[in-house]
Parts: C-alpha cells; sequence; structure tokens
C-alpha cells in the first residue's frame, strides 16, 4: 500500500470555492461548476483543468510513500 498526507482548504473557504470555480467541479459535493472568467477560451480551460477537476484543488504536503 502507498499513502500520503495532502491538504484541501474547507469547503466554505474563499480559496476552496474560487479553486473549484477555475477547476469547473466542486470537489466536495461532486457537482460540475461553470468555469470562471479568464483570458483564456473555455475549450483552452476546460482542456488544461481536465485532469486536476478530478482530484479537486489541494496539496501534497507528503508525496506517496510505502
Amino acid at each position: 500500500m502507498r499513502y500520503a498526507i495532502y491538504f484541501a482548504p474547507a469547503p466554505d473557504s474563499a480559496l476552496a470555492q474560487t479553486a473549484a470555480s477555475w477547476l469547473g467541479r466542486d470537489a466536495f459535493s461532486g457537482l460540475p461548476l461553470p468555469h470562471a472568467e479568464t483570458a483564456l477560451d473555455s475549450m483552452t480551460v476546460s482542456d488544461i483543468t481536465s485532469s486536476p477537476r478530478r482530484y479537486g484543488f489541494h496539496a501534497t504536503l507528503k508525496a506517496p510513500f510505502r
């Protein structure tokens, strides 16, 4: 087995809500969200956030270890 230690902001925090808006998904509820307005076109934002959208916004504090 492998383990890792992660940090995720509280669901109701401004950081979590901003990140969910940028990723296009609320990781806590699993519901899709419209992407935040950016200088990039919506297709580009959707493409570059497709993988992170699955896991949600988090920080890896300790990489996977045995």
